[in-house]
């Protein structure tokens, strides 16, 4: 009955998981899934070794990893308030930075190769290709 009247409140919100903005279409499942490990286990409560192991659980790669152990110390600082044994994943323990692409910056000759293209371009298009090359000087 409770449960029914919170959805009439926020239908959104249990629908589709949408908090703050933030839609979690993954959330519910792993969280599942993380559950049934730590029942497979005989846990009885989130520890930090239990959370790395299920995270690890996957052949996949790093930022899959560092993905699933965040969901779980999302979950754990929620559940920390209902029992307090539970251990909260630091956040450095599985660090994943991506990639970033290398940036190219352009030389002054490349620029001007570019701007005299654009204006040999006819109409609109030349015009405006050559205003935002333009800005690149």
């Amino acid at each position: 009955m409770d449960d029914e009247r919170a959805q009439k409140r926020s239908p959104g919100l249990h629908q589709d998981a949408s908090i703050l903005g933030y839609k979690l279409h993954l959330a519910p499942a792993l969280l599942n899934d993380f559950a049934s490990f730590l029942q497979e286990q005989g846990a009885s409560h989130i520890t930090i070794p239990l959370a790395v192991q299920w995270a690890n659980a996957t052949q996949s790669t790093a930022s899959e990893w560092a993905r699933r152990l965040t969901f779980v110390r999302g979950f754990a600082r929620y559940w920390i308030a209902t029992d307090p044994a539970t251990e909260i994943p630091a956040w450095g323990l599985m660090p994943h930075r991506p990639h970033r692409a290398r940036p190219y910056l352009y030389t002054e000759a490349e620029v001007r190769h570019l701007l005299q293209a654009a204006r040999q371009m006819e109409g609109l298009p030349g015009l405006m290709y050559h205003c935002l090359f333009g800005l690149l000087r």
